[in-house]
């Protein structure tokens, strides 16, 4: 792959933000900030996700004693912040990301079980039963998991990777990322076909947004339509500057980590 280089730090967005067509909004002052904020009273957490009516699920750790017990939980909250579940995965290790399915109690995560290989998983929430759903004998991480429309979509690494930027701030791929989805109708991993992901979120209309690079190209935000099997690139980028981000203002907007300031 071409060197590339590059420090120019950006802010990225998609649009104009379309309440500028919308007329004069009548707000109510901003209430104090502890009035808005939900604090989930947990220690460790690894990953957590959201379901659209509020519920959230927190992946933690608990540091034990016991050597063949891993000390994995994970914990439901409603919408208030209550919460209503606890889940000992003690079982499973290398629990690092979770998506929540469009029921809202079905959890998906990946990790090591009885099995040597990296699994996906399904928990679910109202049964506290977990189901092996298929294997990634190939990977040796999951970074990302993000269920969409009974897809989920996995973007995982052949080895595992933690400093994934060189000296020149580029992201040099030593992972091996690859971008596969498991259908649950069907019950079969299918690859993507994206030479060189980055990262990946969730977009509108059924849409997954990935962040990666192209040789033609370079870096740039695509997207990928299920319907359609196809991909076209939504935004080019002049270099690798964040990974992790979300797709916000109803599609139109990113949010996203810098790496290189760690900023948001």
């Amino acid at each position: 792959m071409k060197k590339r280089s590059g420090i120019v730090l950006f802010g990225l967005f998609f649009a104009v933000c379309f309440f500028a067509s919308c007329g004069k909004m009548q707000i109510e002052p901003n209430p104090p900030l502890q009035e808005v904020l939900i604090k989930y009273k947990l220690d460790n957490i690894n990953a957590f996700a959201a379901a659209d009516n509020g519920t959230a699920y927190m992946l933690c750790y608990t540091p034990s004693d016991d050597i063949f017990v891993s000390g994995n939980c994970m914990y439901r909250f409603d919408a208030e912040g209550e919460q209503t579940g606890e889940y000992l995965l003690s079982d499973y290790t290398q629990l690092t990301t979770i998506d929540v399915g469009e029921d809202e109690h079905t959890v998906y995560f990946t990790g090591q079980g009885m099995k040597p290989d990296l699994c996906l998983f399904a928990l679910n929430a109202e049964t506290s039963e977990v189901e092996e759903l298929c294997a990634f004998p190939y990977f040796q991480n999951a970074k990302k998991v993000v269920y969409i429309n009974g897809r989920v979509y996995v973007l995982g690494q052949q080895q595992w990777a933690y400093n994934t930027v060189d000296e020149a701030g580029d992201y040099n791929f030593v992972g091996g990322e690859k971008l596969v989805y498991y259908d649950i109708n069907t019950k079969e991993i299918y690859n993507l076909g994206f030479e060189y992901p980055i990262n990946i979120a969730a977009a509108k209309d059924d849409i997954l947004a990935v962040l990666g690079y192209l040789e033609t190209e370079g870096y740039c935000i695509m997207e990928y339509d299920p319907k359609k099997d196809a991909m076209q690139v939504r935004q080019r980028l002049e270099q690798f500057s964040f990974d992790n981000f979300a797709v916000c203002n109803n599609g139109d907007s990113l949010l996203y980590s810098y790496d290189i300031n760690f900023g948001l």
